[in-house]
């Protein structure tokens, strides 16, 4: 308990030094609001208060959360922070009843309100009172704009000190529960978690829960929400949202308006490139597109390509389809090749060798981690066998002495290339390079082109020396040599199964590193342009991280992994290609609903009754919960998802 006191406290005082900040410094009133907002969510995020009331509290409106200290009367006193009340006084006449208020009124925007108050004993007499009243009413007696209900007798008090039979007396142990419906201005009382029915009706506005003692011995705790309640509040919350539900579906609109939600509806599934349902829907409903269905299913191949993490064929289709898009947009061609990037990474196995490949018992790559390491020579040491460098890709790679294939260097491992060769000129550019140079080393090691300019094998033989020789040979190939035969000898350790592997992952491993010289290339071409901001940077780094951890787990880019990560991207896409072709990127409906919004921030705002509980998206939800499986819900082909479920889950994005 002392620990939890000390994190409130804790958390008062952040809050009150943040409101210091917003009336006394230069900081913005929004950023001291969602400081302020996210404080009171850390504090109940988790909570039972939370899932009753989240609409009021991401609003940051105050919820009655103790007694205050600063509105009782003498004879009470506080403890358990400010949770707890016991009686002092002397209690002989009813001139000792003595009251305390919550630190706050009731927000209207909640509908529907609720606590609770445990009588922890009932003293003396047991005059007790829990009810409700206004901050003008005198604190030592029942006076207008007071309510309550006394375990005494059972009678319950309006506004005055005479009561009128209620319900029955309560004592030590029992929980009392007070609910406003602030819609319907009534308020009841439970006992125990059972419902005692309608106590008050046209209740005013701005009521304090309050608490009345007058005997010695008396202690009462309230539950302001701080733990689950003995009645299921939840229960009557949901049936305030079903009214409410019920009485917006009843509305009757006009034929026009009718026509005019088929339209924008129509438009959204054809901006979010549901080809098959924008197609099926405007048939039912006689509506027509402005984007041609071709145009419209190709958007929709691009987003699913991209979802697939095929994003290599995406950028294909995109160049086939809608040429010079990417050329012209930088920004989101960099994107897509760090996700091809992702991709590519996500295409290796690398649990198959576990920590070898980074802990380095497998040795290095020759293709990767040796970019002066000539291509594979002759095993032989101990003569003067020749050593041939294959450097032509159309023949016949060497096997390893277990019978696997050994890829060969890839020459585009170390040629520089441009980012993405993707003209004719710098694809020739990277030929010739690879062509009439091969590697540089390789060259250096007596690499002969033909004619016709397909690489053809040299033959280097071995002096008594140990030393190579051959026609144009100009520098020691023994070392090469040697650290070939030592990754040689160190396959030969493989087990069956990692050699048939091996080379199919280097092989791939390969790819990932050629591609990254080449996205890293791309990404120092925009730098140049002034085109790089830090979060393209971050974005690299952190996909580029992804290789230097064993277990990718552990890496703190791990989240680039997660298939969820392709939505953002195929969405981008998506907006990318409506503005090529002249359509606006967001669609009437998104505007209404952001409209929506926006009417029901400035409704919490004002403290309107029930503002919470008509939060557009709230209500789409629970429209879906409480009339699945009976309900008529459309469903036209979108592949696996219901039309209805699928423009709920559109919509709240957007919002």
């Amino acid at each position: 308990l002392l620990r939890m006191k000390k994190i409130v406290n804790f958390f008062d005082k952040f809050i009150y030094y943040v409101s210091i900040l917003k009336e006394c410094c230069f900081i913005s009133c929004d950023s001291c609001a969602f400081i302020l907002v996210h404080i009171k969510m850390m504090i109940t995020k988790n909570s039972y208060l939370y899932d009753l009331y989240p609409g009021v509290i991401e609003a940051g409106i105050s919820l009655p959360t103790h007694w205050n200290p600063k509105d009782k009367y003498q004879y009470l006193g506080l403890s358990l922070n400010n949770l707890r009340v016991h009686y002092k006084g002397a209690g002989k006449t009813h001139k000792d009843a003595a009251a305390v208020r919550s630190n706050c009124p009731i927000p209207a925007a909640c509908g529907l309100y609720y606590f609770e108050v445990k009588i922890v004993n009932k003293g003396r007499d047991g005059y007790i009172g829990v009810g409700l009243s206004q901050s003008s009413v005198c604190l030592n007696r029942w006076d207008k704009f007071s309510y309550g209900y006394h375990g005494d007798d059972g009678n319950s008090f309006c506004s005055s000190g005479s009561g009128s039979p209620y319900g029955p007396t309560f004592t030590t142990g029992d929980i009392i529960g007070c609910g406003v419906h602030i819609l319907k201005r009534t308020c009841f009382y439970t006992k125990n978690g059972r419902h005692l029915g309608v106590a008050f009706t046209d209740l005013p506005s701005e009521l304090f829960p309050t608490i009345g003692l007058q005997t010695p011995g008396e202690v009462v705790e309230v539950n302001f929400g701080q733990q689950p309640f003995e009645y299921d509040i939840m229960e009557e919350i949901k049936q305030v949202r079903y009214e409410i539900f019920l009485n917006i579906r009843q509305t009757t609109l006009p034929k026009q308006k009718v026509e005019f939600m088929n339209s924008i509806i129509s438009a959204f599934l054809v901006q979010e490139a549901l080809a098959g349902t924008a197609k099926s829907f405007n048939s039912v409903t006689y509506q027509t597109n402005k984007e041609p269905q071709e145009s419209v299913e190709n958007r929709q191949k691009i987003r699913m390509l991209l979802l697939e993490g095929q994003v290599e064929r995406a950028c294909e289709m995109i160049d086939r389809c809608y040429p010079e898009l990417l050329s012209n947009n930088m920004q989101l061609a960099f994107e897509l090749k760090v996700r091809q990037f992702i991709e590519l990474y996500l295409s290796i196995d690398l649990s198959a060798l576990g920590d070898d490949l980074h802990t380095g018992s497998f040795g290095s790559l020759p293709s990767l981690s040796s970019p002066n390491t000539p291509p594979h020579c002759s095993p032989s040491r101990d003569s003067p066998t020749p050593v041939v460098v294959m450097k032509s890709a159309s023949q016949t790679p060497p096997t390893s002495p277990k019978g696997s294939p050994v890829r060969e260097k890839s020459p585009a491992a170390t040629a520089p290339l441009s980012p993405f060769a993707d003209n004719k000129e710098e694809r020739g550019n990277s030929e010739d390079s690879s062509r009439n140079g091969c590697e540089m080393d390789s060259c250096e090691n007596g690499c002969v082109e033909n004619g016709s300019g397909n690489a053809e094998a040299e033959v280097v033989a071995e002096d008594s020396t140990g030393k190579c020789s051959g026609n144009g040979a100009g520098r020691d190939a023994y070392d090469a040599m040697e650290e070939f035969d030592r990754e040689r000898l160190e396959l030969e350790d493989f087990s069956d199964s990692e050699a048939e592997y091996a080379p199919d992952l280097f092989y791939r491993v390969e790819q990932l590193v050629v591609f990254g010289r080449k996205l890293n290339q791309f990404a120092m071409r925009m730098e140049d342009q002034q085109l790089m901001d830090e979060k393209n940077k971050q974005l690299l780094l952190s996909a580029f991280s992804l290789i230097a951890y064993s277990n990718v787990k552990s890496c703190p880019a791990a989240y680039l992994l997660k298939p969820e990560q392709r939505e953002p991207l195929a969405n981008a896409v998506n907006n990318a290609i409506l503005e090529y072709l002249g359509h606006p990127q967001t669609s009437a409906l998104q505007m209404l609903v952001n409209h929506a919004r926006y009417l029901h921030q400035e409704m919490l705002k004002a403290n309107l009754p029930g503002a919470s509980i008509v939060d557009p998206m709230r209500l789409l939800e629970f429209k879906a919960d409480a009339y699945r499986g009976h309900v008529l819900l459309a469903s036209w082909h979108m592949g696996e998802k219901n039309l209805i479920c699928h423009l709920l889950q559109k919509v709240q994005r957007a919002v």
